[in-house]
């Protein structure tokens, strides 16, 4: 008989929604509880979670959230958990990184070639009540500091629905040109995006989820992460702390370079022209 169950209230987009459903399914398994919340093989194709047996009866509903961070791990016994929050604390993650790999196939390795590439947000991150659009300027600057060596450019961006978006990526390339960089611009699919993350070479982050998982699960030579503040920026040019306190982009190592010499003014590391 299993201690009980674990249960997901996913938020957000695919990228999102991997660290509620990572993070309840170590809990789960630490614990022997059955986790019934499954999440899409989208990207990845996950194992299935682990049955422990039948749940008991008449169980406590207990519940952890956003806040739960000192006692996330606290085994309180036979209950019925629910996970309802973003949980995005990347140190948790890394730290069970070997436990998550265990329970997903690997992407399908491509040639790196000494591919460098740039992955870049735009859609969501600009609407009526917040900017999170990375400056230009950012990804020249690390690319100026990082990238002598590399000729070729590959950026990978989502669907482009909005002739900002499209202005945006013209001037990246353009300002890349005028570097003397061969760009390959793609608009793939998902997976493909994914895979060229992983497999990269070299990788210049965003300030996405969806880039986080790409990035965690590389093993590439540089990877050169957004210092992600959980600020945005209002179209007042204010600064506002976002509800869900992330701690993203901050591990570093020999391998991981979080890039903070850009700017002491977080406002800096956004596109004014949008706020």
């Amino acid at each position: 008989m299993s201690n009980g169950i674990v249960k997901c209230k996913f938020y957000g987009r695919y990228g999102n929604q991997l660290f509620t459903y990572f993070i309840a399914r170590i809990f789960a398994e630490k614990n022997k509880l059955n986790l019934i919340s499954r999440i899409d093989n989208k990207i990845f194709i996950i194992k299935e979670n682990i049955n422990y047996g039948i749940n008991p009866k008449n169980l406590t509903t207990i519940i952890r959230d956003n806040n739960s961070r000192n006692n996330l791990l606290s085994y309180e016994g036979k209950a019925n958990y629910i996970f309802n929050g973003h949980f995005q604390w990347e140190s948790y993650f890394y730290f069970h990184k070997n436990m998550i790999l265990n329970w997903i196939n690997p992407v399908i390795d491509i040639d790196r070639n000494k591919k460098i590439i740039i992955h870049i947000r735009l859609d969501d991150f600009l609407n009526d009540y917040q900017n999170l659009v990375i400056n230009v300027d950012y990804y020249i600057y690390c690319v100026k500091k990082y990238c002598q060596n590399y000729k070729e450019i590959t950026i990978l961006c989502d669907k482009i629905r909005k002739k900002w978006e499209q202005d945006y990526i013209k001037e990246l390339i353009q300002k890349l040109k005028e570097l003397n960089k061969n760009v390959i611009y793609r608009n793939n699919n998902i997976h493909k995006d994914m895979a060229d993350i992983i497999n990269s070479d070299t990788l210049i982050c965003s300030n996405s989820t969806f880039c986080f998982w790409g990035m965690f699960f590389s093993d590439s030579k540089k990877i050169i992460k957004f210092p992600y503040t959980g600020y945005s920026i209002t179209k007042k040019s204010k600064l506002e702390i976002g509800f869900t306190t992330p701690e993203l982009f901050k591990f570093e190592d020999e391998f991981n370079i979080v890039e903070k010499e850009f700017s002491g003014d977080i406002k800096k590391y956004f596109m004014r022209k949008y706020y």
